[in-house]
């Protein structure tokens, strides 16, 4: 068993990383420090100091504060996103006692609630009576960024732990409700205490997550029959192309019959061009 001395949730935004911190955080001896090096606050919105060290601080000297938390007693993390401060990353992912923990989610699902969230400016809903509803739209470009983003964040993650020699736990959204699993995480982690239940937090968080499904199945038919209309137009598109069917083919075809109609041309070779231009 690996001798951690501190972890990493290795994360993306809508993922579930508040309820799993939620949990973490439900354990004796260990304490999860937020997204303490988002570049926009340190730990959450709130900005307070994690372990005597404030943003400014942190900003300057980055290295310091993941030194403060691998020697605090217990066991202590945070989250990291790939938008988080670039200058952890390596350092990070080269120490062994740094226990890595993957969060995934299914991109579908985390983009429709990214868009729910920015549409609805809650970013974290403990009580579903305050949840408020929105119709938001699917954007195919929009989401073939988010898979591909999502793409290079898990084989930069996949690299750094190939080159290291090293594992991670592997954990998705939907295990999030599961406490064999989160027990499972603990106990990886070395940490002997154990959940007894879904944290509290936890427990009203899956009313909103329920409430969160009913948007997510909306949303995922409108997407799947937007998304079904843009690969059909695209395929229409192609075979236009190779049909010589498209707008600018047709202009070219008309232009060259125009063209014919006024050149004084013997009836052979009039067939002949028209036979020639209908190819």
């Amino acid at each position: 068993m690996p001798d951690f001395d501190s972890f990493v949730v290795l994360a993306e935004m809508r993922t579930g990383s508040n309820f799993l911190e939620s949990n973490l955080n439900a354990l004796d001896g260990v304490t999860c420090h937020g997204e303490a090096f988002n570049p926009h606050f340190i730990g959450s919105p709130k900005d307070a100091p994690i372990l005597g060290v404030d943003r400014a601080v942190r900003d300057a000297a980055p290295l310091d504060l993941l030194a403060r938390l691998r020697a605090a007693p217990g066991l202590h993390g945070f989250r990291y996103f790939s938008d988080h401060d670039p200058r952890l990353f390596a350092p990070l992912m080269e120490a062994p006692r740094i226990a890595k923990i993957v969060l995934t989610r299914n991109p579908a699902e985390s983009y429709v609630s990214h868009r729910i969230a920015a549409a609805t400016g809650q970013w974290k809903l403990t009580d579903a009576r305050h949840a408020r509803a929105e119709r938001v739209a699917f954007d195919a470009t929009g989401f073939e960024r988010h898979l591909e983003r999502l793409r290079q964040a898990q084989l930069r993650i996949m690299g750094a732990l190939q080159r290291g020699g090293q594992s991670a736990f592997y954990i998705d959204y939907d295990d999030l409700q599961d406490l064999a699993v989160l027990n499972g995480l603990a106990a990886w982690l070395g940490v002997p205490a154990r959940l007894e239940g879904v944290y509290a937090l936890m427990e009203g968080e899956i009313s909103v997550l329920q409430v969160e499904k009913k948007i997510r199945s909306r949303v995922k038919r409108q997407m799947e029959k937007t998304q079904r209309e843009y690969y059909l137009n695209e395929q229409m598109k192609a075979i236009q192309r190779e049909l010589g069917e498209t707008d600018d083919a047709r202009d070219e075809v008309m232009e060259l019959e125009k063209r014919i109609r006024k050149t004084r041309l013997s009836k052979e070779a009039r067939a002949k061009a028209d036979t020639e231009v209908k190819k």
